[in-house]
C-alpha cells in the first residue's frame, strides 16, 4: 500500500506538513512519519486526511486513480465495516477462520472486528479490498448489497 497521493494531493493544494498536522490536531513530527511512511496510518486519521483533503481514500492507497469521493466518509463506523466485512465473507463463501488466515488476524480478534467492537488496520482493509475487489469508501461508508 502507498500513500504517495497523500504526498501529491497535499503539495498540489500549497498546504504544508504543518499546515496539515495542525488542522488533523497531531503534531507535525506525526504528519510527517505517515506520509514518509515511517510509521502507518490508522485508518481513523486515513478517514480525517481524505476528508480535509477531498480525495477518496481508494485514491489515497492506490486503489483508484480518481480523486474524486463518491462516498462522504467522515468518520469511522464500526458498525458498518463489521457489516460489511461479514457480507464479504458470506458473498466469498469464506469462513471466519478463512478470512483471519487470510488477513493475518486471530479468530478472536477477527470476531472483534466483525461485531464493531475493534477497528480494522487500514492496511488489512486495503487488502481485503484488493483482493476481493471492493473500495475502502464504500466498505466504510454503506452496507454493501453484492
Amino acid at each position: 500500500m502507498n500513500i504517495k497521493r497523500i504526498k501529491d494531493t497535499r503539495i498540489d493544494n500549497d498546504f504544508t506538513q504543518e499546515y496539515m498536522a495542525k488542522h488533523l490536531n497531531i503534531p507535525q513530527r506525526t504528519y510527517s512519519s505517515w506520509e514518509n511512511e515511517e510509521v502507518k496510518v490508522s485508518l481513523k486519521n486515513m478517514i480525517k486526511i481524505c476528508k480535509f483533503l477531498n480525495i477518496s481514500i481508494d485514491y489515497a492507497v492506490g486503489l483508484s486513480s480518481s480523486p474524486i469521493r463518491i462516498y462522504d466518509v467522515t468518520e469511522l463506523n464500526l458498525k458498518i465495516i463489521a457489516k460489511n466485512i461479514l457480507k464479504i465473507r458470506e458473498i466469498k463463501n469464506l469462513s471466519q477462520k478463512e478470512l483471519a488466515i487470510i488477513l493475518n488476524y486471530s479468530k478472536s480478534m477477527l470476531s472483534g472486528i466483525e461485531h464493531g467492537k475493534v477497528i480494522i488496520s487500514l492496511e488489512r482493509l486495503y487488502l481485503l479490498a484488493k483482493r476481493y475487489v471492493f473500495s475502502i469508501d464504500e466498505l466504510c461508508y454503506k452496507c454493501i448489497e453484492k
